[in-house]
């Protein structure tokens, strides 16, 4: 049993995870603690995460037992750019419109350090709006970056938390994000779990794809990639042949 597996398994880290003022009162979530745990490992240690394939995007989905509208979705993918022009993507909060997909207003509300509050507005259908606020830390350590974020309050959002792992190689930034979402679906939660499912993967392709494509195209010299045009969100639609968060976790790194 190496040394993450031991972390995961018996909950024992002297990597803690140190949160400031900002993360004050931010919600836990169902993965948190395994996430930060990952993360705080990661970061400090020389393991790194899987090499992705090629200029493909790969993406699997995490299903919850009990809750099928829980959403977990990781994303992998390299991109031909540097960890400095990644991280500028990254950093240009007043820019996520450009990123994620019916996002109406994007808030920088207060920073401290490398922690920053954010306020998120979405559009959804029939004038519909979902707003809440993140807290997010950006860590660079050196040819590792990497961006992690927990729900700070909101009456529609019941937690949201996650991270994006980076690391600077000879083939470019391997990319590798952690996404979970569980909100107040209501009646459309019963009725459509299949559509919220199918719709969040469609919008983490493009996000993903917009990522790559901000930093890629900060260097001319790079070909702009075309990731994500023709991915099949259909692939992913049977969630029981997925594998558990606590069985991937031990996946990521080499």
């Amino acid at each position: 049993m190496n040394f993450l597996v031991s972390l995961l398994f018996f909950g024992s880290s002297a990597l803690a995870f140190e949160k400031g003022d900002l993360w004050v009162n931010a919600k836990d979530g169902k993965y948190t603690k395994l996430m930060q745990t990952t993360y705080d490992h990661w970061l400090t240690s020389a393991q790194k995460i899987k090499n992705p394939l090629g200029n493909e995007l790969l993406l699997s989905v995490v299903p919850t037992e009990g809750n099928k509208t829980y959403i977990g979705i990781i994303g992998q993918m390299t991109i031909q750019s540097s960890l400095q022009e990644v991280l500028q993507v990254l950093r240009k909060v007043d820019e996520y419109q450009k990123i994620y997909v019916d996002l109406e207003k994007v808030t920088l509300t207060n920073t401290a350090g490398a922690d920053q509050c954010i306020d998120w507005n979405f559009k959804g259908p029939m004038g519909t709006h979902t707003q809440y606020q993140t807290v997010q830390r950006i860590d660079s350590l050196n040819k590792k970056a990497a961006l992690i974020y927990q729900l700070k309050k909101s009456a529609e959002v019941l937690e949201n938390d996650g991270f994006i792992l980076l690391e600077e190689t000879a083939l470019g930034v391997h990319f590798f994000s952690v996404d979970f979402l569980n909100a107040k679906w209501g009646f459309f939660g019963k009725m459509f779990k299949n559509q919220i499912w199918n719709t969040t993967c469609e919008n983490t392709v493009k996000a993903l794809t917009a990522i790559k494509k901000l930093a890629e195209d900060k260097n001319p010299k790079k070909i702009k990639s075309e990731i994500g045009k023709d991915f099949d969100c259909g692939k992913i639609k049977n969630r029981k042949e997925q594998k558990s968060f606590e069985n991937l976790v031990v996946e990521i790194l080499d």
